[in-house]
């Protein structure tokens, strides 16, 4: 059963605007889309901590990329498009990508408590 706007999490990090403008207000397809966050940015993120590891440039264009599309439908590009800009990401001291994959870490992380408070009001 959908909750009334007032019952709606206050989210910090998510703006789920983009994602309800295309769902047309089809909530199977938000509970979807929000499942698929919820179990893929994990997994992206233990992927993206062992590629900073192992230095592995290439890995990291690919998660970055892979995780891009995510991010982006559940509004959280704009907090965290300056860490996915490709071209940059050669350029930058490992110390540099460390702290940044570290921000994106705790930020990701948050966002998936948010969508599944979301998930539990949407049903």
């Amino acid at each position: 059963m959908m909750k009334t706007k007032s019952q709606m999490p206050d989210f910090k990090l998510l703006d789920l605007s983009y994602m309800k403008q295309i769902s047309r207000n089809d909530f199977a397809y938000e509970r979807a889309v929000i499942k698929v966050f919820i179990q893929t940015i994990p997994e992206n993120l233990k992927e993206l901590n062992n590629a900073l590891q192992l230095k592995s440039y290439i890995d990291l264009h690919r998660i970055f990329h892979h995780m891009k599309s995510s991010l982006s439908v559940m509004g959280l590009d704009k907090k965290l498009n300056r860490f996915f800009e490709e071209d940059q990401l050669g350029k930058i001291d490992i110390q540099q990508l460390k702290e940044d994959i570290d921000f994106i870490n705790a930020v990701c992380t948050k966002a998936v408590e948010e969508a599944k408070q979301y998930l539990k009001v949407i049903g």
